[in-house]
């Protein structure tokens, strides 16, 4: 276990502050749900992954459209991949999450571009957002022709897929 050399007070409501170095390191946003896990004597806080929960269903549902579509389709949390289906899976999947993908995910915005881990390639980001909270995303990936307005609807449909999902 890493030592910070960072102490901090228990308050008299029994909390502490996470230290704002530790917090940007870590890519811990005010709101964001933490788990606690007890080692002994040792108090272990761990980002809790509210994506990673989907059901085998809803795996199955995005490789048939990655299939019908021709797209490569990934579902991030704000750190990495989680889940990935197309030519491109093996590539993303599991694998840290580009700048500009998470500066999408924390500005709630859709975005559009062609180049994403240096590869020029046509991808569009959704941001996952539940209670307000930006919790990762959906990305879908073209390696030929464009992203059009049917992959837009459809990758509506399995965001909301997700977010009805993740809130039961």
């Amino acid at each position: 276990m890493e030592t910070t050399g960072i102490i901090r007070r228990v308050d008299s409501l029994g909390r502490i502050v996470i230290p704002k170095e530790l917090r940007k390191s870590l890519r811990i946003k005010s709101g964001e749900c933490l788990e606690i896990f007890l080692d002994n004597d040792k108090i272990i806080l761990r980002k809790k992954d509210l994506i990673n929960g989907y059901s085998d269903s809803l795996e199955q549902l995005i490789d048939i459209i990655s299939k019908a579509t021709n797209t490569s389709i990934l579902i991030t949390d704000t750190d990495k991949t989680l889940f990935a289906s197309g030519n491109l899976s093996i590539k993303y999947l599991y694998k840290p999450i580009d700048d500009s993908i998470y500066n999408a995910i924390i500005k709630r915005k859709r975005q559009k571009d062609n180049f994403i881990s240096g590869n020029n390639l046509e991808y569009i980001v959704q941001p996952i957002i539940i209670n307000g909270d930006a919790i990762g995303s959906v990305i879908f990936i073209k390696e030929e022709n464009e992203i059009g307005e049917v992959e837009e609807k459809i990758m509506d449909i399995i965001v909301n897929l997700l977010i009805r999902h993740i809130e039961i």
